[in-house]
């Protein structure tokens, strides 16, 4: 399984309501694939491997998204540090740290972002 998180335009007064997703790999279809990055095998069981995942439903609802303050990479990292696996590469989150670190970006997003929601 692929695992990602999501937001959902209706959910945001919907307590509980977890982001985290599964699909076959590469079968999202709400999003094009672009390429798949090898991050290591698990040193964990398939028991704990769904204990992390219940952990992560449970720590990762639908509406605590953020456009760049907690979204799917703030997740993958997340996820890749509790698999125990290589974390997500700094080039997969660079231009949100950018983003989220000047000030008058992180201002515009935000702008924007509340007026969506």
């Amino acid at each position: 399984w692929e695992y990602c998180f999501l937001y959902y335009y209706d959910a945001w007064e919907t307590e509980g309501l977890t982001g985290v997703q599964h699909h076959q790999p590469t079968q999202n279809g709400m999003f094009e694939h672009c390429d798949s990055l090898d991050l290591g095998r698990t040193p964990l069981t398939r028991a704990e491997v769904r204990a992390v995942i219940d952990e992560l439903r449970n720590a990762w609802p639908s509406n605590s998204y953020h456009l760049i303050g907690r979204n799917c990479i703030h997740f993958a990292e997340e996820l890749t540090r509790g698999l125990q696996v290589t974390l997500v590469p700094r080039w997969v989150s660079g231009l949100g740290r950018t983003a989220v670190n000047f000030a008058p970006t992180r201002w515009l997003v935000n702008c924007v972002w509340w007026f969506m929601v």
